[in-house]
């Protein structure tokens, strides 16, 4: 708390300074016309204004009454440290009297010419004033002393009492691998149990796996994600047997938290945007293997298994993030700058966009999402027609290099792709026209002309194509059955 004695941590002497620590309240802030608020301390460094003299055509302005514009004072500042608060003082000083109105006037006798020159005093009274050049000594009346203060500012606040900090005391007391948890809720209570969280009510998981990213509660069953590891809690649980009659008798119940379970210590998610959940699993981007993955029985590494691992290994999955589109049953998996799509109608990534995300949020069965510009905006929206970009990723035969020959599309519509193009890491081709490069067969539009733009046939273990589809004309398209034909190539 403030210092009682007389001189603040035992006066200004050089050993007092030597032997003290100063720690300021506030940095130091220009002098402007907007108010500052500073909490604690108890020591002010302030300007001190010494009043020498005050001069005006109006002898009546050292009083109480308003200041003239003919105002000039010869003021002395100094900045000092003390326990009073300057700007407190109760006596007119010359930042009060100020007009704004300032004269260049730097010695005594310059004042003569135009002013009638009163010297300052500290005490009220009838002093004399200064005698002009070649004129009589006259004699003025000052009715307030100067440099008073007001105690009432420097009373010590004693309903706030302040420790001394401990030397040893860590002040990083955040667990990032620590579960809290409330008390049980319950209808009709008094106070939110949910607000409530009693001492010792928590739960540390495993430190070398990392903090904790995300609590996800699942199908009963409450979850925590770890950058390089996945567990659940035990929350509640019930031994069960089964009788002769069939019947289900319950043995016993498990408190809450009693213990936690590592389902795998090989993956998982470092974002708290990289991790939702369908009705089927739990989906979620593993930046430190660069695999998408599924949460059910056991993790499933998706992009291994689906044929698009090669693509995976280049992205950088610092800031994924995952929805899920419960209109289409799909998830979402934006890397990098590229947004691949998984189906699970048909359990397989199905395309490629370039909608980029890193939140999303569901209202109802809308789905609205916040791109990394911080801009929103809603996912599939009804009636609407827009011009559409297909990508579709073929990795047949995970590493293994293949020749692309061709490409066969069964479409049921009163339309055709406009554009065809084609990719891969190393080779790219020229936007086609897809009807003059096609040939139909049997409602089926083959395109052989698999080239790249110096003419080469296209070589890699997998091939991005790119179509586009215009609906300025009104029609539809419908796309069934996309073949991929190659050939694979063995290397010696």
């Amino acid at each position: 708390r403030r210092r009682s004695y007389g001189l603040p941590y035992g006066g200004y002497s050089y050993d007092a300074v030597k032997s003290t620590v100063y720690y300021p309240c506030s940095p130091v802030f220009a002098v402007d016309s907007n108010i500052r608020t500073i909490w604690g301390g108890d020591c002010y460094i302030g300007i001190f204004e010494y009043m020498r003299g005050l001069c005006s055509t109006d002898s009546s302005i050292v009083g109480t009454t308003a200041p003239s514009t003919k105002l000039c004072n010869q003021v002395l500042y100094a900045p000092v440290e003390t326990k009073i608060n300057l700007m407190y003082t109760v006596n007119p000083r010359w930042s009060r009297l100020d007009s704004g109105i300032q004269a260049a006037l730097g010695t005594r006798e310059a004042f003569t010419g135009a002013y009638t020159y009163n010297a300052m005093w500290e005490t009220a009274g009838v002093h004399q004033a200064g005698t002009p050049v070649g004129g009589t000594a006259e004699f003025y009346e000052q009715d307030y002393d100067l440099y008073v203060s007001n105690p009432v500012y420097n009373i010590m606040d004693k309903s706030k009492v302040f420790f001394i900090k401990p030397s040893d005391l860590d002040e990083n007391n955040s667990v990032d691998t620590r579960i809290y948890r409330t008390g049980k809720k319950f209808n009709g209570e008094v106070s939110d149990t949910w607000t409530k969280f009693p001492i010792n009510n928590q739960l540390d998981v495993d430190t070398k796996y990392g903090g904790i990213t995300k609590l996800v509660n699942f199908k009963d069953k409450l979850f925590y994600f770890q950058p390089k590891g996945i567990g659940v809690i035990a929350v509640q649980e019930r031994e069960v047997v089964s009788g002769q009659s069939g019947a289900s008798t319950v043995l016993g119940v498990g408190g809450v938290m009693d213990r936690y379970d590592y389902i795998t210590t090989d993956s998982g998610c470092s974002n708290i945007n990289a991790i939702a959940s369908s009705t089927a699993g739990l989906y979620y981007a593993d930046e430190y293997n660069k695999k998408l993955c599924r949460l059910g029985q056991n993790v499933e590494f998706l992009s291994d298994i689906k044929g698009i691992r090669s693509w995976a290994d280049g992205k950088d999955f610092t800031t994924a993030s995952v929805l899920y589109n419960q209109n289409f049953n799909e998830l979402w998996f934006y890397v990098e700058d590229e947004t691949v799509i998984f189906n699970e109608y048909v359990n397989g990534f199905v395309t490629f966009t370039y909608e980029a995300f890193n939140k999303y949020s569901k209202i109802g069965n809308k789905t609205f999402i916040t791109t990394p510009t911080n801009t929103g905006k809603r996912l599939d929206e009804e009636n609407t027609r827009k011009n559409c970009t297909l990508r579709i990723y073929s990795n047949p035969n995970n590493l293994i290099v293949n020749r692309f020959d061709s490409l066969t599309f069964g479409l049921t519509s009163t339309g055709v792709f406009d554009t065809i193009k084609f990719s891969n890491r190393y080779q790219n081709s020229n936007t086609l026209n897809f009807s003059t490069n096609s040939r139909l067969r049997s409602r089926n539009y083959i395109i052989n002309t698999l080239r790249d733009t110096t003419g080469k046939r296209l070589y890699d273990n997998h091939l991005k194509t790119e179509l586009t589809f215009n609906t300025s004309s009104n029609e539809t398209i419908k796309v069934f059955d996309i073949i991929t034909n190659y050939t694979p190539i063995n290397t010696r």
